[in-house]
């Protein structure tokens, strides 16, 4: 199995995928492996981060006139496949030798190979394997309904989002790299929605503390605070264009609030609340 696409896109997925955040000074990958399917003409990677706080879904079209109908690439080291990619050209073929267990990048002149398996370790601390691991994000992701923004329980019942917001990924993105003032990358994002708007406070006073008001609109619905983490910055940046956000409340059940995010163009993430 086969398939052609862009570099440059395939890179992009990746690296939202890796969903970067620092941790107690130091950068940590929230994705260390993956496996991007592809059908219809588009290629995809959902998969949960390390700490199942956070799920991710991306998407990209592919050269269908050279690729297979479908397939599956299993990417072993995100940061390995990065550091190969890098030095190939714009358009590159990905074949996956099951038998073998190899994956090959082709482009122009070069071809590189490195290991591939299903069957591999989706984290270094992990016991489930690649596939494994795919099947539990696939099994979180299809309870989630982006385009209504509703969320469906194991008893089958459906939870809307309490609060919706739309703006601009770049206009996100702008407010939240605030946290990066002076070095500091606390890596939390305060959210209170109240009288006075919607904002967003990032940094900490001794680097410089930012409080952004997202919007002025006040919504009719219940005032709220919640503190988020989960590399958000590094997930807005790779995006622009319209995004709409939605606020899931589950403090009844113990679980915190959970931020629902559609980039609008098949790309999606969902970032569970510090608790």
């Amino acid at each position: 199995m086969k398939v052609k696409l862009n570099n440059n896109d395939l890179i992009r997925l990746l690296e939202i995928v890796k969903r970067k955040q620092t941790v107690n000074g130091k950068a940590q990958a929230q994705g260390e492996s993956c496996i991007l399917m592809w059908a219809d003409g588009v290629a995809s990677i959902t998969t949960v981060t390390r700490d199942m706080g956070g799920l991710t879904h991306v998407q990209c079209n592919i050269d269908t006139d050279a690729s297979s109908l479908s397939g599956m690439i299993p990417i072993t080291s995100i940061d390995t496949f990065l550091g190969a990619l890098k030095y190939h050209a714009p358009a590159i073929t990905l074949t996956f030798d099951q038998v073998g267990n190899k994956v090959k990048l082709k482009s122009s002149n070069k071809q590189t190979t490195l290991e591939g398996s299903t069957d591999a370790l989706a984290f270094s601390h992990s016991t489930d394997t690649l596939k494994e691991f795919r099947q539990k994000s696939v099994s979180f992701a299809e309870k989630i309904d982006v385009v209504n923004m509703t969320y469906k329980t194991n008893n089958g019942d459906i939870i809307p989002v309490v609060f919706k917001y739309e703006t601009t990924a770049n206009h996100m993105f702008e407010a939240l790299r605030c946290d990066e003032m002076n070095g500091q990358k606390l890596n939390n994002y305060i959210f209170n929605n109240g009288s006075e708007g919607f904002y967003v406070t990032v940094g900490g006073l001794l680097k410089g503390q930012t409080e952004v008001q997202l919007s002025e609109f006040i919504q009719d619905t219940p005032e709220w605070e919640w503190e988020f983490g989960g590399g958000l910055t590094e997930l807005f940046k790779h995006f622009d264009g319209e995004c709409k956000i939605g606020l899931f409340d589950f403090t009844a059940q113990g679980q915190g609030m959970r931020m629902l995010i559609d980039f609008c163009n098949g790309c999606w993430a969902l970032q569970a609340g510090l608790i």
